[in-house]
This record gives structure tokens, C-alpha cells and sequence, in this order.
């Protein structure tokens, strides 16, 4: 998941995975032994997602402008 991601499908591809991702960690936290920083590496990874959505969105804004 390294390097730019420009094409729309490829954007899509990505947040895609990154949410599995998440849904992922989250199917393996245990939560009889899920911590404060098992919630705020979520939160952290939340916050990601949601400044790649923003950048693809911005990426998405220009692209209909031309």
C-alpha cells in the first residue's frame, strides 16, 4: 500500500482495504482483554481513513473541475 494512488478505482481499492483492515483488528481484540490503547490505535486508524477520504475526495473535486 505504498506509492500515490491517483485512479479512482485504485482510490476505492484502498480505502476498501484499509477498512477490512480495521474490521479486521477489531474481530481480533478480545474484549474481555481489549485495552485504552487497543481503542486509540482505532481511533488513530479511523483518523487516517478519514484524511485519505479527504484527500481522494479533494483529488476527485479537481478531476471534475477540468
Amino acid at each position: 500500500m505504498g506509492g500515490a494512488v491517483n485512479d479512482k478505482n485504485e482510490q476505492l481499492s484502498y480505502l476498501n482495504q484499509k477498512i477490512e483492515m480495521i474490521g479486521d483488528l477489531l474481530d481480533a481484540i478480545d474484549p474481555e482483554d481489549a485495552t485504552i490503547e487497543d481503542i486509540d490505535r482505532i481511533l488513530e486508524m479511523l483518523d487516517q481513513l478519514e484524511g485519505k477520504c479527504k484527500v481522494f475526495r479533494h483529488s476527485w473535486e479537481n478531476k471534475g473541475a477540468n
